[in-house]
């Protein structure tokens, strides 16, 4: 609960050091804005999000479903990345930069799911 308290008490912060600097210069204010989120985002990873992967890693190496679940992982990677990127692009006022982002990630994912699509062609290949 203390985490939760403390990211958004830095969330408000930064909000109210954009919107005090706006005013004065906007360039600085994204830039303060952008910190703001840099330090959210390190607080979350330094805060357990690369031991909760590492714990979903192992118990798939475990299971029949291995090569799934990293190609899962993978992609919810990807997913996260590309959104946070692109809310921080319309931040700045940057749409296209923000539609940029999205299309990079879901070409990716589309990328990433090529052996996926393989396989589940494979095997209705077999059904039929």
């Amino acid at each position: 609960m203390a985490d939760i308290l403390r990211l958004c008490g830095i969330a408000v912060l930064g909000l109210c050091a954009v919107l005090i600097l706006r005013e004065k210069n906007a360039v600085f204010a994204t830039l303060c804005g952008a910190a703001a989120v840099l330090v959210i985002a390190l607080y979350i990873l330094e805060g357990g999000a690369f031991s909760a992967v590492q714990t979903i890693a192992e118990a798939a190496k475990k299971s029949a479903f291995s090569s799934y679940a990293e190609i899962l992982l993978k992609a919810l990677g990807i997913a996260y990345i590309s959104a946070f990127t692109a809310e921080l692009c319309r931040s700045a006022g940057e749409g296209m930069l923000a539609t940029a982002a999205v299309l990079a990630g879901k070409g990716e994912l589309i990328l990433l799911s090529l052996p996926l699509i393989s396989r589940l062609l494979q095997v209705a290949a077999e059904l039929l």
